[in-house]
């Protein structure tokens, strides 16, 4: 902990100059690659266990799409496919991760990140709209409240520990 003597009221502007170049001096770029990582290992668990972020389970697959697959599990292709899609939802968020992580490199001064979709139906999905697809759905991005708390907490002390170095 640093300790500061303030002999006049003059030097409270430095004080608070000093704290905020502190502040503006975090490094969040480990930060943000290690919270991309973690998204990217969340979502997976939604693929994994059929469930969206708040925790409900995905609509069962069209009728057509069982027949086509010859299962019904959600999201898994044909078994003489290995059980993969061609170009799968979970390759899909894989591949935006991937770019998330380059734009996060590109824009960490600023403190952006941007994680998401790039299928074309991911929209139709979040909002619960039936599709070919999914006749009920599938809410497969967001974060959830146990994983924005421990992002925050990892957050504060990402911050905290530079602080105390500064």
């Amino acid at each position: 902990m640093q300790t500061y003597e303030l002999h006049s009221l003059d030097e409270i502007d430095d004080l608070v100059q000093s704290v905020v170049e502190d502040f503006r001096a975090i490094e969040l770029l480990p930060y943000m690659q290690g919270e991309l990582g973690r998204m990217a290992d969340l979502h997976q668990e939604y693929f994994s266990s059929g469930a969206g972020p708040n925790g409900s389970k995905w609509g069962k697959n069209a009728p057509a799409t069982v027949r086509q697959k010859g299962h019904g599990r959600v999201l898994y292709g044909h078994p003489a496919k290995g059980h993969r899609l061609s170009k799968s939802l979970t390759e899909k968020a894989n591949q935006t991760t991937n770019e998330a992580i380059r734009e996060a490199i590109e824009v960490a001064s600023g403190g952006m990140m941007t994680f998401g979709s790039l299928v074309e139906h991911a929209g139709d999905f979040m909002a619960g709209r039936p599709t070919s697809y999914a006749p009920e759905g599938r809410p497969h991005i967001g974060l959830n409240e146990k994983y924005l708390d421990a992002a925050t907490e990892r957050l504060a002390d990402t911050a905290m520990d530079q602080l105390k170095a500064a």
